[in-house]
């Protein structure tokens, strides 16, 4: 769907129009895909086996995240480009688009990690940072963790 998104927003015409006729069609897709995952859920929902309702537990996490996503769609649709927390993954859904560099460069998505190493490259701190935070403070953090952990200043740093 976010693949979709990006077009859209370079479609202009026709080519716009086609592009958004088919989301709306993929967007009614998953909808009645919604409606047949409830019925599934209603019946299983009697069940007293344990793993049957682990299951349905997960599908409802699924089926929930898949309602965002068309609703995301169909946002897009309508024109409105800008959607703040957007779920880009179903299975992931703190995972966040990543830029980095040129433009001309794909737009990642998942996290970003910060690891510090010692003088002698043994790694002193890892973190794993949700969202998208810039990454000029990331290096005085990690230094600052690296201190905190270590107890010394390290010779010289850098960042890359």
């Amino acid at each position: 769907m976010l693949s979709i998104t990006k077009v859209l927003r370079r479609c202009t015409g026709e080519a716009g129009q086609e592009a958004r006729r088919i989301t709306a069609e993929i967007a009614d897709i998953g909808t009645k895909v919604l409606q047949a995952a409830s019925k599934v859920l209603d019946e299983v929902q009697v069940s007293g086996n344990a793993v049957v309702k682990r299951i349905a537990e997960r599908l409802l996490t699924v089926q929930d995240r898949t309602a965002r996503v068309i609703e995301q769609a169909r946002r897009v649709n309508a024109g409105h480009l800008s959607l703040a927390d957007r779920l880009v993954s179903i299975f992931d859904p703190d995972a966040r688009p990543i830029r980095r560099g040129k433009l001309k460069q794909l737009t990642e998505f998942g996290y970003k990690v910060r690891l510090t190493e010692s003088e002698e490259r043994l790694i002193t701190e890892c973190k794993v940072i949700q969202g998208n935070p810039p990454d000029s403070g990331l290096p005085v953090d990690g230094v600052t963790e690296h201190c905190r952990r270590t107890g010394r200043v390290p010779k010289r740093a850098a960042a890359g």
